[in-house]
């Protein structure tokens, strides 16, 4: 916030409830008055007064903020919608994250489309609590203003809408220096779908991470295409040797690479528990899950086609088994042809009996 902030007017108990629940986040994060101050814009001391009640002005913009910094930080610890399947993949992804975290340089992930990424990305932000940021670039944090946007709303600091980018991005270095200076541990920017980032914005994070004061973790990861464009002298201004030079781990799946089927079967087993089925399927339809994964190297495709299977019984009023028949007539649903002829759905009903096609 900043000029022309809206300064909305707090009752006593919203004033005694906004300063509880920050000193019960400084409490549990072990944030620092003076943190607490970098945040709001304003000094430690500052804030003491107000929290104290002492501040002999008016208090509410900073309250605002303070208000606007919590459920930002509420907003990041949400769960996942899907579970997450903790598969050799995604331990050697978040093994190339906490590498790149620990010697604060840039890491790599590259794997193909489906094979949990994004869900290894994120799991490793919620392992590392404040001290990982996770982006996935889009249109609107593509450029170096958006991108700062982004994280400093993650970092849970107030961002006018006249702030300029060079104060931005002041306010962002503050944090992540502070951060290090004051736990003595860095930040980590996730960057998922990194084959869109511009050059702009990736020499932004990288000025991140070469600053001593900073020190900042940066991972990038994407499809075989991040690996090309890191070879690509013209994806960032100045070239990408310095970008390379930096690499410190890297998790790179080959395109011959194909998931194994336990992992198949983990994924299987967790989103099935999600859909409230218990039971163990059958060695046929466990097969049939890890080949349509294996065929593509998609664990995706398990969740879609569990999911699937689940609309597919929900429509016709039955409760699915998961049979390696439901299972390959749900691909219709996903527009996908179906490897077996189904003259009679699958699908049976509370009285057991099957139902016309």
């Amino acid at each position: 916030m900043g000029q022309g902030e809206t300064q909305p007017e707090f009752t006593r108990e919203e004033r005694a409830r906004i300063i509880r629940q920050v000193a019960d986040r400084q409490g549990g994060d072990r944030i620092s008055q003076r943190e607490v101050g970098l945040i709001l814009g304003c000094s430690g001391g500052t804030w003491s007064q107000i929290a104290s009640g002492k501040y002999p002005g008016k208090a509410d913009k900073y309250l605002a903020r303070a208000d606007q910094w919590l459920r930002d930080r509420s907003a990041r610890r949400l769960p996942a919608e899907a579970p997450f399947v903790e598969t050799s993949i995604a331990i050697q992804m978040m093994g190339a994250c906490t590498r790149a975290w620990q010697l604060g340089r840039i890491g790599l992930v590259i794997a193909r489309a489906g094979a949990g990424k994004t869900m290894a990305l994120e799991e490793f932000a919620r392992r590392r609590g404040d001290s990982a940021v996770f982006l996935r670039v889009g249109e609107l944090i593509n450029t170096k203003r958006g991108l700062l946007a982004e994280l400093a709303r993650q970092l849970g600091l107030g961002v006018s809408a006249s702030a300029t980018t060079d104060e931005i991005g002041q306010a962002v270095r503050r944090q992540f220096a502070a951060y290090l200076g004051g736990k003595g541990s860095r930040y980590c920017v996730l960057v998922d779908e990194a084959t869109r980032i511009k050059g702009g914005p990736m020499n932004l994070l990288r000025d991140f991470s070469d600053d001593p004061a900073c020190r900042v973790a940066v991972v990038l990861a994407g499809t075989w295409e991040l690996d090309a464009l890191i070879h690509k002298t013209s994806w960032i201004p100045g070239g990408t040797d310095q970008v390379r030079s930096r690499l410190a781990a890297v998790y790179a799946m080959r395109p011959s690479d194909l998931v194994s089927q336990p992992d198949c079967e983990a994924v299987a087993r967790a989103v099935l528990e999600t859909c409230g089925h218990k039971a163990t399927l059958s060695k046929a339809a466990l097969a049939y899950l890890g080949k349509l994964a294996q065929g593509d190297g998609a664990l995706r495709a398990i969740e879609n086609r569990i999911l699937a299977a689940r609309d597919a019984a929900e429509a016709v009023g039955a409760r699915p088994a998961y049979t390696l028949d439901e299972l390959d007539y749900a691909a219709g649903m996903l527009g996908i042809r179906s490897d077996r002829v189904h003259a009679r759905l699958p699908f049976e009903t509370a009285d057991n009996k099957c139902l016309s096609a």
